[in-house]
């Protein structure tokens, strides 16, 4: 396929990045090697928390140094494979500061981790820390500049929802000592991917010490993130993700609202290695003991400040990061890839100005600075303007009747008068098969949210309504699920308008996308997705196809105007129909490097800017009107509208024409002798036109006098009728001696030639 492609600055532009699979997934990397030697995990309780033990033939060790090479070598990998093992403590590797390193025999050091491809299987690509590489690069699910906070390049700065002044915020906080009071519950260990859970139920426990001012740390409250993570919906949230593919850090939030979450003892976790799916667990008075919070809320923003500020005022803050890090000598974590994404949930509890970090809680048992992490400012997405920073507002406790019924028809109404007043309260009251519909709106409705479906089956219908994210907010809409569907939505001013992350049979049908940053962002379809009669309007990009390199997703019967790039293709397959891509000001197409894609008759500014594969007509009409594939041959007019068609009313003459020689002049070509182009060589050529020679030596032998069985001096149907009545009673066919009737050289003149005949005429006629 050949495209033309404008050189733009990538870095100039701010790309959400998005995990493999559903989005905060990232498993326990200690837990992991263990289970690959075998063993398993035994949560060891401690003053400061859980911590994992590895438990090998009996043997038990804390998995964070058995993973280091510090403890119980002999049930090492490396040792298992024939090398020794030391630790190296450079912070080099992404899962600690200390690092196993195997020793060959001839004295050479490799990384244990990469040897056994264990970032692979936790993060989803090879990294080798010595090389300081991930491989593939290229292959990341999206780019980005390294910095979303400062440094060079242009940045999508938001507008941050409070005051940009330091408003004389400490140099340091943390909520782990507020005047001598520690509100944060202890450190966990979760199970599989679950760090989404640990992340929201961290936050709304401390949430809801803060409020009670617990500062007895044994009476702080343990919930339950077996109740949250379980994919039964009797006893879990179905639609916030599951315990081993992960899950999301703001539909939790919405669950624990309505539903409610129960307590550690009424529903524990009994197993480290996995969750049950049974509820049969959980006790019988759960009903008694639900915490529900009275309210959330979620805000976007860059500006450090205020992210300091809502910590301060609103407790600690659920967040997502990248958990690709590295460590300096301090044990402080950075990023150093262009290529980053959203891979581990967390929860931010305070900042060090001193030493210029963040401080985050983790759920790797005693992992880091005993639990926790300290992320430097302006590193692993943290700060990013795609962030997004959840809190529970209040938290109470009562007797509650128990899970939420869903409804299959909830209609969303500001003034209060349907089912819901917010499109995401919403979503987690519709049964999965079910349609969310906006009343009452006309385009002055508008609704200032981030909204997360991740449902199967549903249907939401906007009527209309306005999503408005007001240059402060991320991502308009978020989609993870299958067999979506989403029409007649306005959504405007967001980073991401709408994305569809792992999605499969997911359908975004004539809504309006206007000044995000990406109208439409769809990566890593596990099905077929399509794009119909969407409108993309003054958007950085209007779609923009990320990894989708397994199935063709459908953009069909779009306009996609004055964008910068009108579609934007990186790894995907496309099928791209009946568009109209029109005054987007870089390009309309664009692509680092397109994959076998398919289409027709869409309208372009230049007919010729994007070449279907194997063909020119991807774009057939240009924004005038002009038709420029008159002869329907799949090539473009080279006059009017830069294409490669030399002669557009004639379907038999484009650029795979074939000119064959003629050296005996008489208009039939060597049938071995040609050569390939829409304009006519210099010399005795001709086309294909009434056949070919199989003699170009002698002008008396041509098809001419081939196919005139009938011997009438003129080849015509008639030619076929008198050679079928001649076979059929035995005869000889006339003018076999003109050494071109017989096609397949058998010495034979029967059906082969007749047909041969037929199909001649039929090429003349056409």
């Amino acid at each position: 396929m050949n495209v033309k492609i404008l050189a733009i600055v990538l870095t100039s532009f701010l790309c959400i990045l998005l995990s493999v699979g559903i989005v905060f997934a990232i498993p326990n990397p200690a837990s992991v090697y263990c289970h690959e030697l075998g063993g398993t995990i035994e949560i060891n309780n401690t003053p400061l928390g859980e911590q994992g033990l590895c438990v090998i033939n009996g043997n038990k060790y804390d998995e964070w140094k058995f993973l280091e090479g510090k403890v119980g070598q002999n049930y090492s990998w490396c040792v298992k494979n024939g090398y020794k093992i030391e630790t190296l403590c450079d912070g080099k590797s992404s899962f600690s500061y200390c690092r196993a390193i195997c020793v060959f025999q001839n004295g050479s050091k490799r990384d244990m981790g990469s040897l056994m491809n264990l970032y692979e299987k936790i993060y989803g690509k090879q990294i080798d820390p010595d090389k300081k590489e991930i491989i593939p690069e290229s292959e990341s699910p999206a780019i980005t500049p390294k910095s979303t906070h400062g440094g060079g390049g242009k940045q999508i700065i938001l507008q941050a929802q409070g005051q940009a002044q330091q408003d004389n915020l400490p140099d340091y906080f943390d909520w782990r000592d507020v005047n001598g009071t520690n509100f944060m519950t202890g450190v966990k260990y979760q199970v599989g991917g679950t760090c989404w859970a640990y992340a929201v139920i961290g936050t709304v426990e401390a949430k809801y010490n803060i409020e009670q001012n617990i500062s007895n740390s044994s009476l702080h409250l343990d919930l339950s993130e077996r109740n949250l993570a379980s994919n039964n919906p009797e006893c879990g949230c179905d639609y916030c993700g599951d315990y081993d593919k992960g899950g999301l850090l703001v539909s939790p939030y919405n669950y624990i609202k309505n539903v409610g979450i129960t307590t550690e003892q009424c529903f524990p976790n009994t197993n480290a290695n996995s969750y049950p799916s049974s509820c049969s667990e959980r006790c019988s008075n759960w009903t008694e003991n639900l915490y529900k919070i009275n309210d959330y809320d979620v805000f976007s923003t860059n500006n450090r400040t205020y992210i300091k500020k809502m910590l301060i005022e609103n407790g600690p803050l659920t967040v997502g990061v990248d958990a690709g890090w590295q460590s300096d000598s301090q044990g402080i974590l950075y990023c150093t890839s262009d290529f980053q994404w959203f891979t581990h949930g967390m929860v931010l509890v305070g900042y060090n100005d001193t030493g210029q970090y963040w401080i985050l809680k983790n759920s790797w048992g005693n992992w880091g600075h005993n639990g926790y992490g300290y992320i430097k400012y302006d590193n692993c997405l943290v700060e990013s303007n795609v962030q997004k920073f959840a809190y529970p507002k209040n938290g109470t406790l009562g007797n509650f009747s128990g899970l939420q019924n869903c409804s299959n028809f909830v209609t969303v109404c500001k003034n209060g008068t349907g089912d819901s007043e917010t499109i995401q309260n919403a979503a987690g009251m519709t049964c999965s098969g079910g349609t969310i519909f906006i009343s009452n709106t006309n385009n002055s409705t508008s609704f200032n949210e981030e909204i997360e479906l991740v449902k199967d089956n549903i249907i939401l219908d906007c009527n209309n309504a306005v999503i408005d994210g007001n240059n402060v907010k991320g991502i308009g809409m978020w989609i993870i699920a299958k067999n979506t569907t989403v029409k007649n939505c306005i959504v405007k001013n967001f980073v991401y308008g709408m994305v569809l992350d792992t999605s499969s049979s997911d359908n975004l049908i004539n809504n309006t996308l206007t000044s995000n940053d990406y109208g439409i962002y769809v990566f890593n379809s596990i099905g077929v997705n399509s794009l119909i009669n969407n409108t993309l309007t003054s958007n950085t990009y209007g779609i923009y196809q990320n990894n989708n390199q397994y199935y063709f997703n459908e953009i069909l019967n779009n306009e996609i105007l004055n964008n910068a790039v009108g579609i934007f293709s990186s790894s995907s397959y496309l099928i791209i129909n009946e568009n109209t891509v029109c005054g987007n000001t870089q390009l309309n197409f664009n692509s680092t490097n397109w994959q076998s894609s398919y289409g027709y008759n869409n309208t372009c500014n230049n007919a010729n800017e994007w070449k279907d594969t194997g063909i020119e007509k991807g774009c057939r009409y240009t924004c005038e009107g002009i038709n420029c594939d008159a002869d329907d041959d799949y090539y473009v007019n080279s006059s009017i509208c830069g294409g490669s068609d030399c002669n557009d009313n004639n379907p038999n003459i484009n650029p795979d024409t074939k000119w064959y020689v003629d050296n005996d002049n008489d208009t039939y070509g060597n049938a071995t002798n040609y050569t390939i182009g829409c304009i006519k060589p210099t010399g005795n050529y001709v086309s294909y036109g009434l056949g070919l020679d199989c003699d170009d030596s002698n002008a008396s032998i041509n098809p001419n006098r081939q196919y005139d069985f009938d011997n009438s001096g003129v080849v015509d149907i008639f030619d076929a009728v008198s050679g079928l009545e001649n076979l059929s009673y035995g005869k000889e066919i006339y003018n076999v001696e003109s050494g071109c009737s017989d096609v397949n050289k058998n010495g034979i003149i029967g059906l082969t030639e007749i047909f041969a005949l037929v199909e001649k005429i039929g090429m003349e006629n056409q």
